[in-house]
Order: structure tokens, then sequence, then C-alpha cells
């Protein structure tokens, strides 16, 4: 049997690979939004001819055709009873058009089998029967507290499909004391992290944000060649091997660079796989051209970065902070900062959010603020809907979900 591969547009093409563990190849096939209905059509013409099909999904897994010809047929487990389910997108105003499009909100009523229908979370009241009668919610930033009074009111619920990061600040022990579904777009999100952090890394070895901002202000066309440390056999270190340090890791191994960790969750052998070594603290910020946080702020995390710490950075060293402002603290940096203006600092986030209007951030030569940015934004923020609608439509057909969120994690997160 031959085996086909629909492009975005749902032509087939053939290709010829070899898919890992997950079903793909990571080189040869590309995720793509194929719309349900068109990939139907598609199938239709192809299936006659004995081709087996691989479907690729956004989040770079594929359902295989397998999977798709059980959910035609209804014989997947499961799908009878989740056919005809009824669906609130329990999203505030402002993220509506940001996050879900009309092509994915029409998807989502697709596998449903009925129109989604739109829920103010600011103005529960006014859908309290849309609430009650519904079995799925999409959510996403903004997301109110899930406790037992909010669960009282939705008596049906069965899974929430958050199409935002971290579910955590609104998941609670009664939520899954009920035996509600929760998967959450996280690994979506992290994607224009790792995009985000790797760019500012490498920008940072060349010191890039310093370079500009003394062009400017001299007027002056000085290249600083002989001051830079570069991206040739340069350290970096990064603090936490959590899915966006790994992400971070893996894209610069592909750069001549030595990559340093600190995580006390991983192993040297996990740390290795990801093109770094395991390392202390001390080490990493002793050593590292450029140190970059990717920490969960968690009791354990904060204030982590002080004084002691920074005071160790090697000479004209940046430290490069996308994942919390309290994991720093801040009182301390903008001291050393203060004290050694070779340094520098680019900060995505801070603590508080926005920084209090005189704080030294603000005005520190040697700091680079960017308005928490590193984040989905734009059209990114699309791919995460896309992620949950891929999600959805496992859970539909009874595939196992690929972004889960059990107790456990949300123990982790809280």
């Amino acid at each position: 049997m031959g085996t086909l591969f629909l492009s975005a547009d749902g032509k087939p093409q053939k290709r010829r690979t070899i898919l890992n563990k997950t079903g793909h190849s990571g080189k040869n096939l590309q995720p793509s939004n194929v719309s349900h209905g068109l990939i139907a059509e598609r199938w239709t013409q192809w299936e006659r001819k004995g081709m087996k099909t691989v479907l690729p999904l956004a989040d770079g897994s594929c359902s295989a055709g397998d999977d798709f010809l059980r959910e035609r047929r209804g014989t997947t487990k499961g799908l009878k009873s989740r056919a005809q389910a009824s669906v609130a997108l329990y999203v505030l105003p402002e993220y509506r058009d940001l996050v879900f499009s009309p092509t994915l909100v029409s998807e989502i009523g697709e596998i449903a089998g009925s129109p989604a229908v739109w829920v103010d979370p600011g103005q529960s009241f006014l859908g309290r029967q849309i609430l009650k009668e519904a079995e799925i919610l999409f959510c996403s930033w903004g997301t109110p507290r899930m406790d037992a009074p909010f669960l009282d009111a939705l008596p049906n619920l069965k899974a929430v499909f958050y199409a935002a990061g971290a579910p955590g600040y609104f998941l609670t022990r009664e939520f899954f004391d009920r035996g509600v579904t929760v998967t959450c777009a996280q690994a979506a999100n992290a994607i224009p992290v790792i995009e985000f952090s790797t760019s500012v890394i490498l920008l940072s070895l060349k010191r890039v944000w310093a370079c500009m901002r003394e062009t400017h202000q001299s007027r002056s066309w000085n290249k600083p060649e002989r001051i830079v440390a570069g991206a040739y056999h340069s350290t970096v270190g990064l603090v936490s091997l959590g899915a966006i340090g790994r992400g971070v890791a893996k894209t610069l191994a592909g750069h001549d660079l030595k990559v340093l960790a600190y995580d006390p969750f991983v192993t040297e052998r996990q740390a290795e796989e990801c093109g770094a070594e395991l390392v202390s603290l001390e080490r990493l910020f002793s050593e590292s051209d450029v140190v970059s946080l990717h920490a969960p702020l968690m009791p354990a995390t904060t204030g982590l970065i002080g004084a002691d710490l920074l005071d160790r950075m090697k000479m004209r060293a940046t430290l490069v902070n996308t994942a919390r402002g309290a994991i720093v603290r801040q009182a301390e940096m903008c001291e050393v900062l203060r004290r050694r203006p070779d340094l520098s600092a680019v900060l995505d986030v801070t603590d508080p959010e926005p920084p209090e209007f005189d704080s030294p951030l603000w005005d520190l030569p040697n700091v680079f603020l960017t308005p928490h940015s590193s984040g989905s934004l734009g059209g990114e923020c699309l791919r995460m809907a896309r992620f949950m609608v891929d999600e959805f439509r496992r859970y539909a057909c009874g595939i196992p979900l690929l972004h889960q969120v059990t107790r456990g994690d949300w123990q982790k997160m809280v």
C-alpha cells in the first residue's frame, strides 16, 4: 500500500520518509492547518485507491489515516457518546478574534456536531443556561478560578481545552476531584518563547543591545570587534531545562556554542540529550557569556538569583530573563548592574509588571526592557487554539491526548 501526505490545500503528496515514535519525521513532514472537511473530501477520492494517509497536525504530531477512518465510520471507542457535544467558548471578548479564528471556531462546531457558543467570563450570568448544558469548554487568558461554586454551575462539564500557557492559576483540587479532563496549549506558547530567547541570546553574544544604544547616543560607527564574545565557542548558561529550556538548548546545539545548564530535577543524561552540560548554578554564572533564565516561579525559585550569583558573571556578560521577574532579587540585580556597567540585562519580565514608576530599571543604561513579549503575540496566538482544536479532535475520537494536565502536573505548577 502506498502512502500519501496531505498538504495544506488537502492535496496528496507522496513522500518517502521514516517516521519516529510520534509519527513525525521532523524533516519531511511539516505541520499544517488542514480543514476536516477538506480532508474528508480528499480521503474519499484516495481511499478507493488503497492509499494509507497520514494527516499532519499543527503540534507536529500525525493522526494516522486509520484513526481518521475509524472516526468517519463511527467505530472509535467513545466516539458515539462524544459526537454530539455542547461546547461553550468561554473566552473574554478581547481575546476571541486574537486566539480563535472563524475557521477554528467552525472546526470546533464540526467536531462537536453542533455550533459552539460564545460566553463572556466577565458576564457568566448572561450565559448561565449555556454553561449549565456545556460538556466542553474552550478557554484562554483570563479564565476565572474553577472552584466548587463554579463547577456546580456546570454540572455536565467533562473537558476543558485551554488555548493558552500554564493553567495552574484557575485549576483547583475540586476540579480534579470531579474527574474533569483539562488540556492546555503550553507547548504551543513555548514555541515563540524559544524563538525569542534564542534570538536574544545570539544577539547578546554580539552585545547588540549596548552597541545600538552607544551608536545612537554617540553618533559613532565603532564596531566592538574585540570586546564581544561572539557566537563561536562561547558559553551560554540555561537556568532550568523545562520545555522552554530544552527547546532553547536544542536550538543552540546547531551553533558552535557550549551550553551549560542548571536544573536539580534533570539528570546528566537528560541534559546531554539536549546538548547541554549539567553544572552548578555558581559555575554556570561564572563561566557563561550569556545566562538565560527559564525556571518556573514557585517557592523554591522565588529569589533564586541574587547578587551573589550576578557578581560572578564574566566581564561584559548578559543576563536574559523570559521566565518570571520574581525569580530574580530585583533590588540586588539593580545594585550589581549599577556597580558593573559592563554587564547587560535583557528583561522581558519584571516584578511587578510593569516596573514601578520610580524603578531604576527604567533608567539604568545597561538594562533593556521588553513588555513580556516573548510569548504568543499576533498571529502566533492562533497556534494555541490550533493545538487545542487538534486536541479536541483526539478527545472526540478517543485517541490519547498529547497535552493533558494531570493532577500531578497541576500540583507542580502551584
